[in-house]
């Protein structure tokens, strides 16, 4: 059982991160239905000196998705890191059978109730995702696991710091307590683990 964490603590704290990042823009889409949080994370950033700008963007359409790419180079001037957070959800306890198919295509977002099958579906498929663009460029494959704290914020800052390489392409539950997780290191290296697998009998 890997260790988890309920709230902000010393290897995820704030003032950790405004000279690691300082200069760097993270990118990050979601959260939009849940204000409150969005607002105490985007203090918490601002009293570290970084500078926080919201946008409203369709994360299933790419269009919307390039104007609000756009709009952050053209403020920021770059992206360091983007946090793929946001999606559609299909209808509350709709079976796949019975479901849109451009609407499967889009699950990326918050978890619906239990048995949505296309979201299932998707997340596998977005876990590999991340362990292949992995090769390429850092990503982890994040699950908010239903939290929205400034928790989770922090989680971000801290994997988009280049501290947690050996979790590229892997698994990351935002309440994984990350301090816990580094003395795993090797073990979870070594096995290979946090990653999506086919198991075979042996």
């Amino acid at each position: 059982m890997l260790p988890v964490a309920k709230d902000v603590y010393p290897g995820i704290a704030p003032e950790r991160f405004g000279r690691i990042h300082k200069g760097k823009l993270v990118f990050i889409t979601g959260g939009g239905r849940r204000v409150a949080p969005l607002d105490a994370a985007k203090d918490e950033i601002e009293l570290i000196g970084g500078e926080v700008d919201f946008a409203v963007v369709d994360v299933t359409d790419m269009k919307s998705v390039e104007v609000g790419v756009a709009a952050a180079v053209k403020r920021f001037g770059k992206i360091d890191s983007a946090i793929a957070n946001a999606g559609k959800d299909n209808a509350i306890g709709t079976k796949l059978g019975e479901s849109d198919v451009d609407n499967c295509v889009k699950l990326f977002g918050p978890e619906p109730p239990h048995g949505a099958s296309a979201y299932n579906i998707a997340k596998h498929a977005t876990n590999r995702l991340a362990e292949w663009i992995d090769i390429d460029v850092k990503s982890f494959a994040v699950d908010l696991d239903a939290v929205c704290t400034n928790l989770s914020a922090w989680i971000y800052a801290r994997l988009t710091s280049g501290s947690e390489h050996s979790l590229g392409g892997r698994y990351v539950d935002v309440t994984s307590n990350l301090e816990e997780h580094a003395k795993l290191k090797t073990k979870i290296v070594k096995q290979d683990a946090l990653k999506h697998r086919l198991a075979l009998p042996v």
